[in-house]
């Protein structure tokens, strides 16, 4: 199901209320919408479903028109009449003529600055969270183009008065400023007291439905992904060009001023100026997905347990089970295993794919809402989510498992909280698991994931002190992250790739603080029964368990006599 809905939006609701009411009513998860109203404004939203949800940078090509009423006489500190008062005056004295002389002169390209209460974000915030704070903080001005301006007839009460000004103009253009700024070219305060959105490129709020009469026209309400793209250059892709778009994704049509691009019947794809190519032509999977949401560091037994959940509802509900999950920070020692490691681990306990993604400052700035809305329906089509009790969302951890399953209701997809799962007496989090391994209790964390703690790398050259000085050849790796295990020494098995066997030894972390201890933290470990050269070979380390403290011995041979009793350990 694709196209776009002309919705009438009325006051008092949000964008946001009206995509989630077509999604119910519609029965489909991809839903969004161009341009936002603010809750008070009314007028044409233009919802998109289905693969018209790619239009959002088309839209915002298209003019706009408003109609808005202007108080003059009165300033607040939102430039509308919903915020709180911050000037007054007498404006009784304007007269029409002077009135229409100053709204014509805004006709015109011209800049503009946002209002402090706006989305606007500056450092990643909202600039209207900076005003709630008391903080001020100015955008710079940002080029608009008021295509065209109509004054009205003014209305005379007491020492204020009002008009309604039509404005047809660019993206980008704050109303309320515009009107804000009229008032001042009158000399005097004004705020906006009404706005209707009347038209947003080719759809008119004569024709646009309400949230109600939708419910009685269903699906016959879309209008078709076409009829929004009337005053774009339509270009016929010959055989090669439709090929190569195909394969490559790439054009060599001119993007200047949009252009949409057709082969035979068929609606390939949309070029708007300066930006990537919307592709329409490739028909997108319709399965429906189960998702578990979680940081999933560690994979222990309470993340198995969620992924257990999710592979069970899942087959009761015929979805794809799918973990989501954000790449593992950067930062060393921060987290307990590799981003490929977290992947085959969720692999291995029943998820169809793992979908990952950078958690960049977009993410971080999103509220609950948006992630829902952005992430679980348009871009993984979820109709199940999955989290821990303890899991939270959004910008500042705004959102709970609590706030996803009221976000579940409102948009369409089912909300499952698995409990914690205690151990001893303790919660199982990943957290734990850190803890553990900062202990050196290697054991503790197997109970607490069924795996055990490894370490990957390729053997290097060392100084061969292990060979030629305490006559213990060791093979040496340098983890390519801060180890998040305890410096010390542990019994460990060992696998050689391409060798298909498991051996015993004796690992030591840490400096080598006998030999020298500026050395870089690294990892050497003695295979027991191995006689042969593995330099360059791939290996893996699973810590078993904690033997002892790495120290510094007054000898070599002190140390190498420690070493002999630490192999015995280890063969038990």
């Amino acid at each position: 199901m694709d196209g776009i809905i002309n919705i009438k939006k009325s006051s008092g609701v949000t964008s946001f209320d009206c995509v989630a009411a077509v999604r119910k009513i519609l029965g489909v998860s991809k839903v969004g919408h161009a341009g936002t109203l603010d809750p008070e404004a009314n007028g044409v939203l233009p919802v998109l479903v289905g693969k018209a949800t790619k239009l959002s940078d088309v839209f915002l090509q298209m003019k706009k028109s408003y109609r808005g009423r202007i108080l003059l006489g009165k300033a607040t500190d939102t430039q509308d009449i919903w915020g709180s008062e911050t000037e007054n005056a007498d404006a009784s004295h304007i007269t029409q003529e002077t009135f229409e002389k100053v709204v014509l002169s805004f006709k015109g390209p011209q800049l503009q600055k946002p209002p402090a209460y706006s989305a606007l974000k500056i450092n990643g915030k909202p600039m209207y969270k900076y005003a709630r704070e008391g903080k001020e903080v100015e955008a710079e001005e940002r080029p608009i183009n008021i295509y065209d301006i109509v004054p009205g007839k003014l209305e005379y009460k007491d020492t204020l008065c009002e008009a309604e000004i039509d404005v047809t103009c660019s993206r980008g253009t704050y109303i309320r400023t515009l009107l804000h700024d009229i008032g001042k070219k009158c000399g005097v305060p004004a705020c906006m007291c009404a706005l209707t959105r009347t038209s947003y490129g080719p759809l008119r709020i004569e024709e646009a439905i309400t949230i109600e009469e939708l419910e009685h026209f269903g699906r016959t309400a879309l209008l078709p992904i076409e009829s929004v793209l009337g005053e774009f250059r339509h270009v016929e892709l010959t055989d090669e060009q439709y090929k190569k778009y195909i394969n490559t994704g790439k054009t060599d049509v001119d993007d200047n001023n949009g252009a949409v691009l057709r082969y035979g019947n068929e609606l390939v794809a949309i070029l708007v100026e300066g930006r990537t190519p919307i592709r329409l032509t490739l028909k997108e999977t319709e399965k429906q997905k189960g998702v578990a949401l979680g940081n999933f560091d560690g994979v222990h037994i309470g993340h198995c347990m969620l992924l257990n959940v999710l592979k069970e509802e899942c087959e009761k509900r015929n979805l794809e089970p799918y973990a989501y999950t954000f790449t593992q920070s950067i930062k060393p020692g921060s987290h307990i295993m590799s981003n490929r490691e977290k992947i085959v681990a969720l692999n291995q306990n029943g998820t169809v794919g793992v979908i990952e993604d950078d958690f960049t400052d977009e993410y971080k700035s999103m509220s609950p809402e948006a992630f829902a809305e952005k992430i679980l329906i348009d871009k993984l089509n979820a109709k199940l989510v999955v989290v821990g009790f303890d899991y939270t969302f959004g910008k500042d951890r705004a959102g709970n498992a609590e706030t996803m399953k009221q976000l579940g209701e409102k948009l369409g997809f089912e909300t499952v909280v698995v409990p914690e799962v205690v151990i001893d007496g303790e919660k199982v989090s990943s957290t734990g698991l850190r803890k553990a391994l900062a202990e050196g209790r290697a054991e503790d964390y197997y109970k607490l994931t069924g795996r055990y703690y490894t370490v990957n790398g390729t053997v290097s050259h060392g100084r061969s002190v292990g060979s030629k000085v305490l006559g213990f050849p060791t093979a040496n790796i340098l983890p390519k992250d801060q180890m998040t295990v305890k410096n010390g020494v542990y019994a460990t098995l060992i696998k050689i790739k391409g060798d298909g066997k498991l051996y015993k030894g004796v690992t030591n972390v840490g400096t080598n603080p006998t030999f020298d201890a500026e050395l870089p933290v690294s990892v050497e470990t003695h295979i027991i029964g191995l006689k042969r050269d593995i330099y360059d070979k791939k290996i893996t380390v699973s810590f078993v368990r904690y033997l002892r403290d790495e120290k510094k011995f007054d000898s070599p041979e002190e140390l190498r006599e420690q070493i002999a009793k630490d192999i015995e350990a280890a063969k038990k």
